[in-house]
């Protein structure tokens, strides 16, 4: 079956924000006087904002009120605003602009699934969308991954059906949502561990991303 579509996380996949979340959640535990453990940013990836929270909180999450919950995350994305705002097209991952063209010029559609609101916001200071045939965001999906409810929106505005599709994603969420969509998963940065990603990808890095128009075995161009 050929591919006809290809979904792209946003955070670490096409736009260096991933420091930035890592950043912002950082300072709200600092602020807050919790602890930031070792491999925690690992799991904050591509999961959405209240999970995000809480895994911060880890035992204290329980005790914390609903309107304590709502504070702390607009708090978190207040401090992310401030520095996507400033966020330019130099801020893309190495490559990914030629590799978008040169996916498009395959006839590929192409399209971005993300469980941050800020989504789109990130995507036009990058200079990413026009890029882009879709765009599915925190709105547009509430259910985070590893709910693969973005991914299935974005296959169905692409007019395409999942088995149709390669997700391009660097958390385990991700990969998981991509698996429960019926897509096939292409794992960069952390996600390229797991061992459903495709093994025909597996020493993809994130700089070599443009590699993966050239990568795509014979079945699927």
């Amino acid at each position: 079956m050929s591919i006809e579509a290809i979904i792209f996380d946003v955070d670490g996949v096409l736009v260096q924000t991933d420091r930035l979340h890592e950043r912002s959640w950082r300072a709200l535990a600092q602020r807050e006087g919790l602890p930031f453990p070792d491999g925690l940013a690992d799991r904050l990836r591509g999961v959405s904002r209240e999970r995000s929270l809480e895994l911060l909180l880890g035992d204290a999450h329980e005790r914390c009120t609903p309107e304590r919950r709502v504070a702390l995350m607009d708090a978190k994305n207040q401090l992310f605003l401030e520095a996507a705002n400033a966020l330019t097209p130099d801020d893309t991952i190495p490559g990914v602009r030629p590799l978008l063209a040169a996916l498009r010029e395959m006839g590929l559609r192409l399209a971005a699934a993300s469980a941050s609101r800020n989504a789109r916001l990130v995507l036009d200071r990058v200079g990413l969308s026009a890029l882009l045939h879709a765009v599915i965001d925190g709105h547009d999906a509430p259910r985070a991954k590893p709910d693969p409810q973005c991914f299935l929106m974005a296959a169905e505005m692409l007019q395409t059906e999942p088995a149709r599709c390669v997700v391009v994603e660097d958390a385990l969420a991700g990969v998981d949502a991509a698996v429960n969509a019926g897509m096939a998963v292409v794992g960069v940065g952390p996600a390229r561990q797991d061992p459903r990603s495709a093994r025909w990808l597996a020493d993809l890095l994130l700089p070599t991303l443009p590699g993966l128009a050239h990568e795509l075995p014979d079945p699927w161009k």
